[in-house]
């Protein structure tokens, strides 16, 4: 939720962004969320695949991870980037510009014809439908704008099996890998004291090093001096942590402290031998379960409902978008991006619903070979009737 939030600030409430911002910095530095969820990502795929190489890579496993991880991420993103192409077709038919607030606009983000940016360019299609759109060396973000981290964990992806392999021998275990993984985090933040990097090389690094960081922890938790952190206290300690550092300006010390601060909580929380406690109960109950259900819908749809949604309002009742960004009371504030969040997980539990798990579900069963069985199965019966 708080990368939707980092994100809103600029499209939908930017009124609000500098006084916000006078208070605290953590919105500003909303994006590092995202770095959360490549270090979760590692923990959770060495934890699910541990057994699966843990012999060693061969085509066939290969295959099948490969597989399961294509039919868990793109059928929603696919789904995401058609809404907005059709979008973008609308808008060529009826002559829309792009549009996305009095932010943007005072950037020269504004103004553009349909398919020529600034994200939803034409020549941006092919690299999103392969998952590449990362590794572009020309433009920024395109098409659905948090997709780019979908991108880097697509070709972290390609070489887990490798990585797994490695991180489950003795060598494994060394303390110079998650060393290594955060001398190349810092190495990002040194560039220009921000981990907001979500293009080419500098992307690539950044994600790694996030899964690289998480799958260590998996591998060695056992044997971890985190193993022995037990107690909401550690967790809460954690979270304190991350969300003091959040409060701060941009720089080397803050960056480097939030990065180590959501390191720890990944591997503190996994590590909890006694999860009924009222602290932990506190984190993992089931609203936050349903939260992460649905969270990568949240994820997709969210930058959908941002930028076609302003863009849809602007060309339906320009009148009334124009009076929303007159308005800066935190009253009116806080109404409106409740009720943007209530819209975002509304419309995510139903894409995770009817989209994101039926789409996983039946790949997984083509895969299996199920899907074929079952439709000769139908076609003997109906021959037989």
């Amino acid at each position: 939720m708080f990368v939707v939030l980092y994100h809103a600030r600029l499209v939908l409430f930017p009124q609000w962004k500098s006084p916000i911002a006078d208070y605290t910095y953590f919105l500003e530095r909303g994006y590092i969320w995202v770095d959360l969820f490549f270090i979760l990502s590692g923990y959770v795929m060495i934890h699910v695949y541990r057994n699966t190489f843990k012999d060693g890579v061969t085509l066939s496993n290969w295959r099948q991870f490969m597989w399961l991880r294509f039919s868990r991420i793109y059928p929603l993103f696919l789904i995401t980037l058609l809404t907005l192409i059709a979008w973008e077709s609308f808008k060529a038919s009826e002559g829309i510009l792009f549009y996305a607030g009095p932010l943007a606009e005072s950037w020269g983000l504004a103004g553009q014809a349909p398919f020529e940016g600034p994200y939803n360019r034409g020549d941006a299609i092919l690299s999103n439908l392969l998952m590449l759109q990362s590794m572009e060396t020309s433009g920024g973000l395109s098409w659905n704008i948090s997709s780019w981290s979908l991108s880097i964990e697509w070709l972290v992806y390609l070489c887990f099996p490798a990585m797994a392999v490695s991180l489950l021998k003795p060598f494994g275990r060394s303390y110079v890998i998650p060393v290594l993984a955060l001398l190349m985090v810092y190495a990002l933040v040194a560039q220009s004291n921000s981990l907001d990097h979500t293009k080419s090389a500098e992307a690539l690094i950044r994600g790694a090093s996030g899964f690289m960081l998480g799958a260590w922890m998996c591998s060695n938790i056992n044997n971890s001096w985190m193993a022995r952190c037990q107690g909401g206290f550690w967790v809460w300690a954690m979270i304190a942590g991350v969300v003091f550092s959040m409060h701060f300006r941009s720089s080397q010390l803050s960056l480097m402290s939030t990065y180590v601060f959501m390191t720890l909580l990944v591997g503190i929380s996994a590590v909890q031998m006694q999860p009924k406690q009222l602290f932990i109960r506190i984190l993992d109950n089931r609203f936050t379960q349903f939260l992460g259900d649905i969270s990568y819908s949240v994820y997709l749809w969210h930058a959908v409902l941002l930028l076609a949604g302003t863009e849809v309002i602007h060309y339906i009742a320009p009148e009334k978008l124009a009076w929303w960004y007159e308005q800066t009371s935190w009253t009116a504030g806080l109404i409106g991006i409740t009720l943007f969040l209530a819209i975002t997980v509304a419309v995510s539990t139903l894409s995770y619903h009817g989209i994101e798990r039926p789409a996983q579900r039946w790949l997984r069963n083509l895969s299996q070979g199920k899907y074929v069985q079952k439709t000769k199965t139908t076609v003997s019966a109906k021959t037989q009737n």
